[in-house]
């Protein structure tokens, strides 16, 4: 029998289920069932469940009619049979260690349940220093009067459902989550109240998870009621001791006050109002109180300014002038499960056609594949060109066959299996990702978006994350501070800033890739930058998305970022396109931005100081680099290894005080055009 049985409850997240379960089976500890209760979703995301069900026995599929995660929860408790119950988002992810991990510290004390840290994600931001601030350390944790309402709210709001281990049997004798009236909001926190007033809580500080912000609207969503314990404080104080029943509302007091002037911040009015009622000691904070009513002052009885300067921070502040400026009340927020009926928000003609090639990226291949499932724009089609792969690529494949197209070749190289991708191609544009890659959900909508906006570009490309992901880091590759404009006249001149994206940003008019010749397949590097130069010869106006909305994974077995690389690739390549630009009559300006490469190229190899590759590409492109250059590169390059270890030095310090550039130029402002 399992030792600890999980709980997903499903709702519409066909994009991510995929990606929880694999969470699950990849963890340390093998010895669990899942239940996975499907709430009534209308999507794919229980046809998902099925198919990974063929593969492991371990999964069990529930399904019920729509009643709220709290109810679906329930329900796979009520299936649980294990010593231990833990509970994991559909849009969440665990990390490998995390079941093994609480389950050790669960059975090393009497405590009720562990609770975990967790990453925020895609910030990946750590909250062990803030908890640490508000005096939350790992520890067990039996809380009573003498510990104030503040610390209960504090461990309370520590508590995450899906970073939670719980044995069983105590989630049972509280009766587990609210689950009236489809409460979508508190349902869990009201179970965390019940057990954190009666039973013992071990707190670890280490993270185990990841939330995904990025898919969940509830966080942000202040047009949803408020939490089912503060509209009814007896479903926690009917489980509170006598002689704790006081403190227990003291914490709700503080809970509610914190709510309402979130609420009331928001522009409402309704439920602070509500909160104050239901809540007369909330006077009893002063400042607190003071700033409430104020924020809930009409502006004719007390100035704006004073209120927004003084009383609200700067992102608030902005949204209450909209609302000051329309009288249509607070801007209306939609939940995840409303916004996959929504209509897309646009589209391009001719459809989409997305190209992945895959080698050998059993472990990475579904997530790329799921970040393009999750798009807010549907593509027409998504081809995955199997380049001959030796692994479980196919098997990992297996699960969508029915929403791909696999096309199998023997191992070419990468260019060769986007050429076969392009070719099979119905779609009117091409987008590219790696497999080992992804996507966020508003990829294809924004780009899209600038493409509609200018009906001349045949090219856009955006910006991008890097990613560190053991390191838990992940940054814009340029900044993302740029306004104005959604085009640069020249991709060149983009590139020199910064901006030239990446292969996962670029989405291309098939017709343009066509007539200037598909991806050059004897080219074993950098034969992506050999297609977007002889693009940029033709059509040097591109379309340019600022966020940030493709992940670019460094740490990936076999990546061209983690290989050392002879430079006789990169010098064929720039003599080449200095013949080539010429002929077009654009050598003026290639000149000027192979200086540019040519130098950053030189740049990164001087940390490698084996084979003296940056004197080699130096002594191949004298007449293109200015004296002055050569002589200081040629000073560095003598000396190898010591240049070597002052680079990694003086690298370790830019990091660590964060003294690399943030502003940059912005766009043109001129109008796109064709040439």
């Amino acid at each position: 029998m399992a030792e600890i049985d999980i709980i997903i409850s499903l709702y519409n997240k066909a994009g991510t289920i995929g990606r929880a379960i694999r969470s699950v089976q990849q963890q340390t500890m093998a010895n669990w069932r899942l239940i996975v209760v499907d709430d009534g979703s209308t999507d794919a995301g229980p046809s998902i469940v099925e198919q990974m069900q063929v593969d492991d026995g371990r999964i069990v599929l529930i399904r019920q009619k729509n009643a709220g995660p709290g109810a679906a929860r329930n329900r796979g408790l009520a299936e649980a049979t294990a010593t231990f119950a833990a509970f994991l988002d559909a849009d969440d992810e665990w990390l490998p260690d995390y079941l093994a991990n609480s389950l050790a510290a669960l059975r090393d004390s009497d405590a009720a349940a562990t609770a975990a840290m967790y990453y925020e994600w895609p910030e990946q931001r750590n909250m062990t220093a803030y908890w640490r601030r508000r005096g939350i350390t790992p520890g067990d944790y039996r809380l009573g009067p003498n510990d104030g309402p503040r610390r209960l709210d504090d461990l309370t709001c520590f508590m995450h459902v899906g970073t939670c281990l719980f044995r069983t049997e105590i989630v049972r004798k509280y009766d587990g989550f609210y689950d009236k009236d489809r409460c979508v909001t508190g349902e869990d926190t009201t179970l965390f109240l019940r057990l954190a007033i009666n039973e013992n809580i071990r707190v670890i500080t280490t993270p185990a998870a990841r939330h995904h912000r990025e898919d969940s609207g509830l966080t942000t969503n202040f047009e949803r009621p408020i939490a089912p314990f503060l509209m009814d404080p007896e479903v926690v104080l009917a489980y509170a001791p006598t002689d704790r029943r006081n403190w227990v509302r003291a914490t709700l007091v503080q809970i509610a006050l914190r709510s309402a002037i979130g609420r009331a911040r928001q522009g409402q009015k309704e439920w602070p109002q509500r909160l104050m009622r239901d809540f007369p000691e909330m006077r009893r904070y002063r400042f607190s109180w003071l700033r409430l009513r104020l924020t809930l002052l009409p502006g004719r009885w007390f100035p704006y300014w004073v209120r927004l300067k003084c009383f609200v921070g700067p992102p608030v502040r902005r949204k209450l002038r909209r609302l000051m400026q329309h009288s249509g009340g607070a801007p209306q927020k939609t939940s995840p499960e409303a916004a996959l009926t929504q209509p897309i928000p646009c589209s391009l003609e001719g459809g989409v056609s997305v190209v992945i090639p895959a080698y050998n990226s059993e472990r990475y291949i579904a997530r790329a594949i799921e970040s393009v499932l999750g798009q807010t724009l549907p593509p027409q089609e998504i081809i995955v060109v199997d380049d001959g792969s030796t692994d479980g690529t196919l098997k990992a494949l297996e699960p969508y066959r029915d929403r791909i197209q696999i096309v199998r070749q023997t191992n070419a190289g990468a260019s060769a299996a986007r050429n076969a991708g392009i070719q099979k191609a119905q779609g009117k544009w091409i987008a590219f990702l790696d497999a080992d890659d992804e996507w966020l959900p508003e990829h294809l909508a924004r780009q899209a978006q600038v493409l509609n906006n200018h009906p001349t570009l045949i090219w856009s490309t955006g910006n991008y994350y890097t990613c560190l992901c053991t390191k838990q880091r992940r940054a814009p590759a340029e900044s993302s501070r740029i306004k104005g404009q959604d085009f640069f006249p020249d991709w060149f001149e983009a590139a020199r800033l910064g901006h030239a994206g990446c292969t996962d940003t670029m989405i291309i008019r098939k017709t343009a890739i066509l007539e200037t010749g598909l991806f050059t397949e004897d080219q074993t590097r950098a034969n992506d930058l050999d297609m977007w130069w002889r693009l940029a010869y033709r059509w040097p106006t591109v379309g340019y998305v600022a966020e940030p909305l493709s992940v670019y994974h460094l740490e990936v077995e076999d990546s061209i970022t983690t290989i050392t690389y002879s430079p006789d690739s990169f010098i064929d390549l720039i003599q080449r396109h200095l013949t080539l630009s010429e002929q077009l009559g654009r050598r003026k300006t290639f000149e000027s931005y192979a200086q540019h490469v040519i130098r950053r190229w030189i740049r990164g190899m001087l940390f490698n100081p084996e084979g003296n590759t940056a004197g080699v590409v130096l002594n191949a492109f004298t007449n293109l680099l200015p004296r002055w250059y050569q002589l200081v590169m040629g000073l560095l390059v003598r000396y190898p290894y010591a240049t070597a270890k002052t680079c990694h030095a003086i690298s370790r310090v830019v990091r660590r005080l964060k003294l690399r550039r943030q502003a940059v130029r912005r766009p043109s402002q001129s109008s796109p055009k064709t040439s």
